[in-house]
């Protein structure tokens, strides 16, 4: 019997059934010979998408995979058969919201996005860790009369 840890891989003839793993070839991944992580699997047939493959050769996001069992509706199954639309998905813990989660247990709504950084602000965050409002301001430039005093002394 090979030692399936000397170089993390076995031969195509082994499989788990006979004892033998084919272990991903990075170092310390237990998957099959190259996991998806680390670049193994089918992918899209398109060039430019390289997701995983879920179903009909198309990632999720272009097809594949269950969709929604809605009537005309060709989005993706996000849990009970249906899409986040229509009641697929967590739901917010909330009583009485309809609202999907989007962080933890809770919809935008209830709290469930990540807040501004900058202090004090109760706003969603929207991309650097700052709310919309936030997000363009910098740090004020210190006074003209400073910077010349600091380009003087040097």
């Amino acid at each position: 019997r090979p030692n399936i840890f000397s170089d993390y891989s076995l031969c195509p003839e082994h499989c788990s059934k006979h004892r033998g793993v084919k272990l991903c070839k990075r170092h310390a991944c237990q998957s099959g010979g190259l996991c998806l992580k680390h670049g193994e699997g089918q992918r899209f047939s398109i060039p430019q998408c390289s997701n995983t493959v879920k179903s009909k050769r198309l990632c999720k996001k272009h097809g594949g995979g269950l969709r929604c069992q809605l009537d005309g509706c060709n989005k993706s199954s996000q849990g009970k058969g249906f899409c986040r639309n229509h009641g697929g998905g967590q739901r917010c813990a909330v009583p009485h919201s309809t609202k999907g989660t989007q962080r933890g247990h809770y919809c935008s709504r209830h709290g469930g996005y990540p807040k501004c950084i900058v202090d004090g602000c109760l706003r969603e965050n929207r991309g650097g860790g700052r709310c919309a409002k936030h997000r363009n301001e910098t740090l004020p430039s210190p006074p003209k009369s400073e910077v010349l005093a600091e380009l003087v002394s040097l």
